[in-house]
């Protein structure tokens, strides 16, 4: 299978149109790093395929043509759901607001979070639900700083904890979704990245990375034939090479083994006599 690693989607920037056709061209899945609610809404509206790493972890499968209109929210019970007049809703309990609700955009108002809310108007719990409108994850907080994220499978069983101390992740569990037995832990999100991807990617697979930051990273521990498409000039504003790219084709960075590159650039680093044994000229779209 052929996978790209991304991070965020970049429907509607510049490119975006020859990168969707070159995806589709190449039977190429997006393979998402992060955690997205919306992702199979996205691929739907892009007709393309791809996978989420969170989702991969969690075994959640989508339903199709299936989703949770907003009067429909379990939200605690004597709570009334009521649409403002700028289009917003709010959720209110015994004539106070306790938190409000965010729908999809370009549907009829599917339900994708709830925020709850304390009395002094400081966040407490965040709900997100995955395009379907089945419940993904809960984010806690206190005094407006996140603690933790819980991501869910289907069945609303826990089975990723991402713990935060001063804002930043501390600590990454994935757990038995039935028992709770912890499986695995991490002490940052760049190793559950990369012990995660690797878990997933098979020897067979394929898997493209257009950058040289977290994405490629994510590929340290991967099996998997790892490919730098080269998206950028090869050199920085110094007019040399790169250095994550010098230490790809000279195997300082051993676990990309293939950059490929239009002719300029493999032309231009030919002249730098940069090693070249790991570049491959191509000429199609992005």
């Amino acid at each position: 299978m052929n996978y790209e690693i991304v991070n965020q989607l970049e429907a509607g920037q510049p490119g975006w149109d020859d990168h969707k056709a070159w995806l589709k061209q190449t039977n190429t899945q997006l393979l998402v790093l992060g955690p997205l609610p919306g992702f199979y809404g996205f691929l739907k509206d892009e007709h393309l395929q791809g996978v989420d790493l969170i989702d991969t972890i969690t075994q959640r499968r989508y339903i199709d043509h299936k989703y949770m209109f907003f009067d429909k929210a379990p939200v605690p019970e004597g709570t009334a759901v009521y649409m403002n007049e700028d289009g917003t809703i709010s959720l209110i309990s015994e004539g106070e607001t306790i938190g409000s609700m965010v729908t999809y955009a370009g549907t009829r108002r599917a339900v994708k979070e709830l925020r709850y809310q304390y009395l002094d108007g400081t966040k407490d719990l965040i709900e997100e639900y995955s395009f379907d409108g089945n419940h993904y994850s809960n984010l806690f907080y206190y005094n407006d700083d996140i603690q933790e994220i819980q991501f869910l499978n289907r069945d609303g069983k826990v089975v990723i904890r991402e713990f935060f101390y001063e804002g930043a992740i501390n600590l990454i569990t994935v757990e038995d979704p039935f028992s709770g037995h912890e499986l695995r832990r991490y002490d940052d999100i760049e190793a559950f990245r990369e012990g995660e991807i690797a878990r997933f990617l098979k020897p067979e697979d394929t898997a493209i990375t257009r950058y040289m930051g977290l994405e490629m990273t994510a590929l340290r521990h991967a099996k998997s034939h790892n490919v730098l498409r080269l998206s950028e000039s090869p050199f920085d504003e110094n007019s040399e090479v790169r250095g994550n790219l010098m230490a790809i084709l000279t195997n300082e960075i051993a676990y990309i083994h293939e950059v490929q590159m239009d002719q300029a650039s493999y032309n231009a680093l030919a002249l730098r006599d940069v090693p070249l044994d790991k570049a491959k000229v191509v000429t199609e779209a992005r």
